[in-house]
């Protein structure tokens, strides 16, 4: 299967509604609705896609955001992913983008069941994903700062992991980063200098910016912002 293509992997046209909550059909579909109206004031329209983060919420959530008009979620935890993916791989066009830390040992999982993997960080994540013959598209995650906590490839090692990637063919297709708890400033900085690598290295995608800076990030210049609470609200439930 192509998976840029999306999941339709039970050959299923007409995927069912069944408990499916109407009214949180019409939520979503309102909010999202209010935020692509927010987000094209700040670009031009369309061109930013809204990656919708159901981390931490029941699969239902899922279904629901499907039926508003969803087609791209977000999901950190592999499990999580796993699970969702089985009660919903019925909807034909939805996109899985894995935006969590990825442990070396869940590799092979996230590919299976993802469309779109936006943390790499790591050659030998590259060439694993070769091997597997992963046919998605691939971001790296960049981080810009020294923390050792925080995921990421340095901003200065960012060249060596796309032109490994090209090397082996893979979907290289941006950069993704998660800005530092810092003042509106200091992240409009980050998010700058991640618009500037991914037009020094002709790549289309710039993922960045979340619930609570998405539009500082918009204004940067992010063509994909991952959003949960400003969607769903907050999340009742943490892995």
């Amino acid at each position: 299967m192509d998976k840029s293509e999306g999941s339709n992997r039970n050959g299923l046209s007409s995927p069912s509604q069944d408990g499916v909550d109407p009214e949180l059909v019409d939520s979503i579909r309102e909010r999202m609705g209010h935020l692509r109206e927010k987000i094209d004031s700040l670009s031009a329209p369309g061109k930013v896609k809204i990656v919708s983060v159901t981390k931490g919420f029941p699969v239902g959530v899922t279904r629901a955001a499907y039926f508003a008009g969803v087609r791209d979620i977000g999901e950190n935890y592999v499990q999580e992913l796993v699970d969702k993916y089985r009660l919903s791989s019925d909807l034909p066009g939805l996109i899985r983008h894995f935006i969590g830390h990825i442990q070396s040992n869940k590799l092979r999982t996230i590919a299976e069941v993802s469309d779109v993997v936006e943390t790499i960080s790591r050659p030998s994540e590259l060439e694993r994903l070769n091997r597997l013959a992963f046919r998605g598209s691939v971001l790296i995650q960049v981080k810009f700062d020294s923390d050792p906590a925080r995921s990421g490839v340095a901003s200065d090692k960012v060249l060596e992991l796309v032109e490994l990637g090209r090397t082996l063919q893979l979907n290289i297709q941006g950069l993704m980063t998660i800005a530092p708890i810092v003042d509106p400033k200091g992240r409009g900085e980050v998010f700058r200098l991640l618009r500037v690598l991914c037009d020094d290295l002709d790549l289309p995608e710039c993922s960045m910016g979340m619930s609570d800076d998405f539009e500082i990030a918009v204004a940067e210049g992010a063509t994909m912002v991952r959003l949960g609470s400003a969607i769903f609200g907050q999340r009742l439930t943490k892995n």
